[in-house]
């Protein structure tokens, strides 16, 4: 069952994930304006350092005047996030001081947070890491591997040898991509590495398969080729995961210390980890 079945589910029992907005700027906006066409989504409280410009904002945005009456509008991201109805929080300031104030509101709170921040692929893995010490979860490191010329080839004529060194290999790049992201495995927290054998889509879905879990995962940037030729493993999760999929954007930061260690799939009672997705898998 994937998503959309599931809120769907949840406006039909009259149960709508209920969500908290905070900055009505541009990005905010956009969400507002997809809001009245989103079946079992309904944003309760939004916070903008000016609240009436957000509900000017609103109307421009096609909002009729009976959802904004019902809509909760405040000056304070603190006080969204301790909001007692609210399900999730969507951080959409553009500020990376406030966006961190936010997420840790949010996270003392209880709530789900959606960061919407171009630095927020630098920010989420020490975060994330955080919150799994504090919760005392252990952190899945996932890296899905094919074998060269496809997997259906390779099983046609199979050979435990090259099996046995294409998944070493994977190890290694999993390994490498901690080193290159935090300097090395974390010693302070659990940690479960997972090498998977699969297209990446598939092996995600199946380790996140739980409602509460959430899926990280960075959209990284290719060239038009690359666009062409390779597939969209976040295209994928939209469309099949069975839990919430937060995709983060690459930084200017990013671009410039090169490839990183920058998807965070994880879950809510486990945390996931993956390795750059185009660079590991074919993608």
């Amino acid at each position: 069952m994937n998503l959309h079945r599931l809120v769907l589910q949840r406006a039909a029992a009259g149960k709508p994930v209920r969500v908290g907005l905070i900055g009505a700027g541009k990005f905010g906006a956009m969400f507002l304006n997809q809001i009245p066409t989103m079946a079992g989504l309904e944003v309760s409280v939004i916070a903008d350092l000016d609240p009436d410009r957000a509900q000017a904002g609103c109307r421009k945005v096609g909002w009729d005047a009976r959802r904004v009456a019902r809509t909760l509008f405040v000056a304070s991201g603190a006080e969204l996030c301790a909001h007692p109805e609210l399900d999730i929080v969507v951080e959409a300031t553009g500020s990376p001081a406030a966006g961190i104030a936010h997420a840790r509101s949010a996270i003392a709170a209880g709530k789900h947070i959606v960061m919407v921040n171009v630095e927020a692929d630098v920010l989420a893995g020490p975060l994330l890491a955080e919150e799994a010490r504090a919760r005392k979860v252990p952190l899945v490191p996932v890296i899905a591997w094919i074998p060269p010329g496809g997997d259906m080839s390779e099983r046609s004529h199979p050979s435990p040898y090259l099996r046995q060194v294409w998944g070493d290999a994977a190890r290694e790049r999993l390994q490498a991509a901690f080193e290159a992201g935090l300097g090395g495995v974390p010693d302070d927290i659990s940690v479960e590495p997972c090498v998977a054998r699969g297209d990446t889509g598939p092996v995600l879905v199946d380790i996140a398969d739980q409602p509460g879990d959430l899926l990280v995962i960075g959209t990284g940037r290719r060239s038009l080729v690359g666009r062409a030729v390779r597939k969209s493993v976040g295209r994928y999760l939209l469309a099949h995961a069975k839990c919430p999929v937060l995709a983060v954007p690459p930084s200017a930061l990013m671009d410039e210390i090169g490839h990183g260690f920058r998807p965070w799939p994880l879950r809510g009672r486990r945390r996931v980890l993956v390795p750059d997705i185009s660079e590991l898998t074919g993608y």
